[in-house]
């Protein structure tokens, strides 16, 4: 009795730890609020990480962003794969919102069986699952280089025609020729 109590226990407890949990956002989802920002702006940085993430894009519109990507884990394989392809898509869909004070994206994280093909099956992975986790960190990755390029963009200078030739002179300031190699070597 008291080892069937024990199994039971350590089940209980083996699916309270694999249960997901809620992201601390407000949809409990990945997402993100990109302030001052563009929705231009919030495409082509989501577009570039996303790539560079090893993603493929799917579409993209004025209101959604779709990129898929293989899955390569076994495990998702084992559970998510078919006889007819055994290898599931993991599908992000960002879904962008104009706000007043600027774009709020919220994604949405999909495993999808039998993809491109009419047979396709998505299950859910958008509440707290690892895969979801890595979106956040995608998009909080974004958001922290598009602040980090409004920052060093700063406040907008009127100059000169020739300061602003001189700032896109492709030669050095200097020439191009470095003024320590026209010393001559010291005597020994």
């Amino acid at each position: 009795m008291f080892r069937l109590v024990g199994l039971f226990s350590c089940l209980l407890l083996f699916i309270a730890a694999c249960a997901p949990t809620l992201m601390n956002t407000p949809t409990g989802g990945p997402e993100a609020f990109f302030q001052n920002a563009s929705r231009e702006e919030v495409i082509n940085a989501l577009t570039d990480e996303m790539i560079m993430q090893g993603y493929q894009t799917k579409s993209i519109t004025d209101y959604t962003l779709v990129f898929g990507k293989e899955e390569k884990s076994g495990a998702g394989q084992i559970f998510y794969g078919s006889r007819f392809n055994p290898f599931p898509e993991q599908r992000v869909t960002y879904t962008l919102l104009k706000l007043p004070e600027g774009i709020r994206v919220v994604a949405t994280v999909k495993l999808v069986t039998n993809p491109g093909s009419g047979y396709e099956k998505a299950t859910d992975f958008t509440y707290g699952w690892n895969y979801a986790k890595d979106v956040q960190r995608i998009l909080d990755r974004v958001k922290s280089r598009m602040y980090v390029q409004k920052l060093n963009a700063g406040p907008t200078k009127k100059t000169s025609s020739s300061a602003k030739k001189a700032q896109t002179s492709p030669i050095p300031e200097g020439g191009w020729i470095n003024p320590e190699f026209k010393k001559k070597p010291k005597d020994l």
